[in-house]
């Protein structure tokens, strides 16, 4: 698939640390198969996207993707906005994925949406003072994206005449994401690394 500089499908994938939170809401933790003697950490994707997406844009965009996560196992994590995070959330639980394997994230200022959330009896957990921070944790606590934000032509066609250029939300999740892989690439082994 060739990809744009503009518009990218991101898929990247790397392990790392689960951030812990200070509220009283669920941590995630990482999930176990039960199924194997030497027990494996279950991938997490981190789901996001824009929050006035096309009628058509999560089944052309996401679905395909997401499908691929469920049949492998994985889980997911996502915030609570609308368009794709509310689209993602509603796809997983009608195609029977188990809550258990969802969490919603939700920053101190959502907090008051909490109730929303475990009603559905999905995991939450409450991670920064804002959405930015609440994203980073996000990325912290997942193995890969799933993502894709509006192309220039795209957004022009959403807001009109109010269109301004700007770094959406998803692009600085999939830039974060990016210095995170960098960051990790450019730890040095250590010395009793047998792949050394």
């Amino acid at each position: 698939m060739k990809m744009s500089s503009i518009a990218r499908t991101t898929t990247m994938a790397t392990m790392l640390k689960t951030p812990q939170s200070s509220a009283p809401a669920q941590t995630l933790a990482p999930l176990e198969s039960s199924s194997s003697v030497t027990s494996t950490r279950v991938r997490i994707a981190f789901v996001s996207g824009p929050l006035a997406p096309s009628p058509t844009y999560f089944a052309e965009h996401y679905a395909p993707r997401v499908d691929e996560a469920i049949k492998q196992g994985h889980a997911f994590v996502l915030g609570a906005a609308r368009g794709v995070d509310a689209a993602t959330l509603a796809y997983l639980l009608q195609n029977d994925v188990s809550p258990g394997r969802i969490t919603v994230f939700l920053s101190e200022s959502e907090r008051a949406r909490e109730k929303e959330f475990t009603a559905l009896s999905v995991k939450v957990v409450i991670a920064g003072r804002g959405h930015k921070a609440r994203d980073a944790a996000m990325t912290a606590a997942s193995d890969y994206d799933i993502l894709r934000y509006q192309t220039e032509a795209e957004c022009r066609a959403l807001y009109g005449s109010e269109y301004r250029p700007r770094v959406s939300g998803t692009e600085w999740n999939e830039r974060r994401r990016q210095q995170v892989l960098a960051a990790a690439q450019s730890v040095p082994k250590s010395r009793g690394d047998a792949s050394n």
